[in-house]
C-alpha cells in the first residue's frame, strides 16, 4: 500500500507543477531577452554561473531576470537571444520560456512516479515471471 501512496504523491506533485506552469504560460507575455551571467565563487573555489536575462516589458521598461540558482556550466551563450515569459501585472515575475524551466520539475516528478510504479510492478510480479521464464 505504501508504494501506491508514493506513486500517488509523486504523480500529484508532477500534476501540480505542470498545471501551475501551464496556467502561468496561458496568461503570460513572451518577449525576447538577452542571456548573460553573473559569476560567483563556489564553496570549493570553482566558478559558478547565475543566468541573468535582460528584457523589456510591454511598456518598454527594461527588466532583469536572475535565476535563483547557479551552476558550474552555462546553459546559454552570453549574448544569446532567449525568450522570457512574464506576468503582465507583475513584470518582474518572469523566467525563461523553455521546457526545462517551465516543466522541468513536473517532468522529474512524472519520471520518478513512472519509475517507482514500474519498479513496484517488477517486485510484485518478479517471482511469477521468473517461474514462467525459467520453469
Amino acid at each position: 500500500m505504501t508504494s501506491h501512496a508514493i506513486t500517488f504523491l509523486l504523480l500529484s506533485a508532477a500534476i501540480y507543477f505542470a498545471w501551475s506552469n501551464y496556467l502561468f504560460l496561458r496568461w503570460s507575455v513572451q518577449t525576447p531577452g538577452i542571456a548573460n551571467y553573473e559569476e560567483e565563487r563556489g564553496r570549493r573555489g570553482g566558478i559558478l554561473y547565475r543566468l541573468v536575462v535582460t528584457y523589456h516589458d510591454d511598456q518598454g521598461n527594461e527588466r532583469t531576470y536572475r535565476s535563483s540558482g547557479s551552476s558550474s556550466f552555462r546553459s546559454y551563450e552570453p549574448g544569446q537571444a532567449l525568450t522570457i515569459a512574464y506576468d503582465p501585472s507583475r513584470p518582474d515575475y518572469s523566467g525563461p520560456y523553455t521546457f526545462a524551466h517551465r516543466f522541468g520539475f513536473a517532468w522529474v516528478f512524472l519520471s520518478m512516479a513512472v519509475g517507482w510504479a514500474v519498479m513496484c510492478v517488477g517486485f510484485l510480479n518478479g517471482d511469477r515471471w521468473m517461474a514462467a521464464i525459467f520453469g
